[in-house]
């Protein structure tokens, strides 16, 4: 017997994942945790930045996306890889659908009007407009409406939607009987359970499939995703971490100073050397047209570890080469190749600039220029 019962495809995948509660968009969002926001500094707690609760994987406790939660989203989605969200995991859709495919969704029967490579289905599934409670993607090159055929219609592309494109304008509900093949897929679990020649279809599914068509030649414009989801954060607790913050800025600034002799010049004070024995004297000969050593160059005197100077970027140093914090940007690429170079030369040989490797492993250039523009390195004078 058909299947009458008026329900679009995204009401019937909401309906399939819905089935285990653990998975139910209510589920996740009584169950969400602080994730993304505005990035808090490496080393540092949460205190003032921007956070916002996101939902987690119940099976993995990793963050997933917001649209599993029925949530939009407000920035670009950063980060998780090639992870899979809970509304793709549940549905299985994890092949290319082809035009044609009869597709299984929670036991209903549905026809693809066009190809989806499962790479796309993943990607639909990472955006969610709550306003409609559509599943879209990013734009894509789409078909005219207008064509004499379907065939013509996805062939002779004419131009490229602006916005988004929605999952459910790819699928039509199959009107009719299953087939014996379809039952049978149904009952294995089989998500891609036969095929149809679209052209063939009749006439009211034709109707809906140009609807459709027409659809995705518009585009679709997801609502602006609110804010709703802001993290909060107690006093006590912003206190607390203040003052975890503030202590690992100083132990930072501490192990700078020291590397870089607080205040010394071009090169910072050198550990001693335990003495040598002395060998006897071995009788030097230069070979011809051998530079001299230039005069002036005092003998024992340590070499910049850097070929080249390291030279500030215009306005950084004030005319005690000590850094201007409020001129500190490590945005800038000059900047940040100045200060990335200073690191470099710290790692390159701690004990030149009286630190161990570990704690030359913290002196990175984003650290260096972190507490440059807190002004903790108000008195170091950085002429090398």
């Amino acid at each position: 017997m058909a299947d009458h019962k008026k329900a679009t495809a995204k009401e019937a995948i909401k309906e399939q994942r819905n089935k285990e509660g653990k998975y139910s968009s209510e589920s996740l969002r009584a169950n969400m945790s602080t994730g993304g926001g505005t990035p808090i500094e490496k080393g540092h707690k949460w205190t003032t930045e921007h956070r916002v609760l996101q939902p987690r994987d119940p099976d993995t406790g990793h963050f997933t996306f917001n649209a599993d939660a029925d949530l939009a989203l407000k920035y670009k989605s950063h980060g998780k890889g090639n992870a899979d969200p809970i509304s793709y995991k549940q549905l299985g859709l994890n092949e290319d659908i082809k035009k044609g495919d009869v597709v299984n969704i929670g036991g209903k029967t549905w026809v693809a009007i066009g190809d989806i490579p499962a790479d796309k289905v993943r990607d639909f599934f990472r955006h969610y407009d709550p306003e409609t409670g559509e599943y879209y993607s990013s734009k894509e090159q789409m078909p005219t409406p207008d064509k004499a055929t379907i065939e013509d219609a996805w062939d002779k592309i004419s131009e490229t939607v602006t916005g988004a494109v929605k999952l459910s304008d790819f699928l039509v509900k199959k009107r009719g009987r299953m087939s014996k093949a379809e039952k049978e897929g149904i009952e294995k679990g089989e998500k891609i359970v036969g095929g149809v020649d679209v052209e063939k279809l009749g006439k009211y599914t034709k109707e809906e499939i140009s609807g459709k068509l027409s659809s995705m030649q518009k585009g679709f414009s997801p609502a602006e995703a609110e804010d709703q989801t802001q993290s909060p954060i107690s006093e006590e607790k912003k206190a607390k971490n203040e003052e975890f913050n503030k202590k690992y800025d100083e132990s930072l600034a501490s192990v700078v100073k020291e590397a870089m002799g607080f205040g010394g010049g071009s090169v910072p004070p050198q550990p001693k050397q335990p003495e040598q024995p002395k060998q006897p004297e071995q009788p030097k000969e230069e070979p011809q047209g051998q530079a001299q050593e230039p005069q002036g160059q005092a003998q024992g005197q340590q070499k910049p570890s850097s070929a080249n100077p390291n030279k500030a970027p215009k306005g950084l140093l004030d005319g005690n080469n000590h850094i201007v914090a409020a001129k500190v940007n490590y945005d800038d690429p000059e900047q940040k190749e100045y200060f990335d170079k200073m690191s470099a030369d710290i790692q390159r040989d701690p004990a030149r600039y009286n630190c161990t490797p570990e704690q030359a492993k913290v002196l990175t250039g984003k650290n260096i220029a972190y507490l440059a523009k807190k002004g903790s390195l108000a008195k170091i004078a950085f002429d090398f």
